[in-house]
């Protein structure tokens, strides 16, 4: 009997198979990781808006503004008015909206809605209180 070194054609294919197997496992878990990811960044990024609009802006002026900026809410850092890919929330193609309603010549508005457009869940909506 001859002393066989290395490994058969049938062998390497199992273990090919396997590397591509785990290797696609992998790679659509990080994907959904990275989707959950960025869907929360967008749902905590609303609720953070939300909060500030009810609990700080309208008790101090009494209603919401038209345009969200920095200069109306001095606590808030410049990514909360981006979505995750770095895209103002003015911006039609942002995944985050912020939708004023009832406003005047003044940009005074009545209400708004915030709306964060999400990929593994129905989108999150927060309404305006008063």
């Amino acid at each position: 009997m001859k002393n066989q070194n290395g490994f058969t054609a049938l062998e390497i294919i199992i273990a090919i198979v396997v590397i591509v197997a785990a290797g696609a496992f992998f790679y659509f878990q990080k994907r959904d990781l990275v989707t959950a990811n960025l869907d929360t960044q967008r749902k905590t990024t609303a609720n953070t808006l939300y909060h500030n609009l009810e609990a700080i802006y309208y008790p101090t002026y009494g209603f919401y503004p038209e345009v969200i900026t920095l200069e109306q809410f001095k606590g808030l850092t410049p990514s909360l008015l981006t979505d995750p890919a770095g895209i103002p929330i003015t911006e039609a193609t942002s995944t985050l909206r912020y939708e004023p309603y009832g406003c005047n010549v003044e940009g005074k508005c009545r209400g708004y809605t915030l709306v964060a457009l999400l990929d593994n869940e129905a989108n999150f909506v927060k309404i305006s209180r008063n």
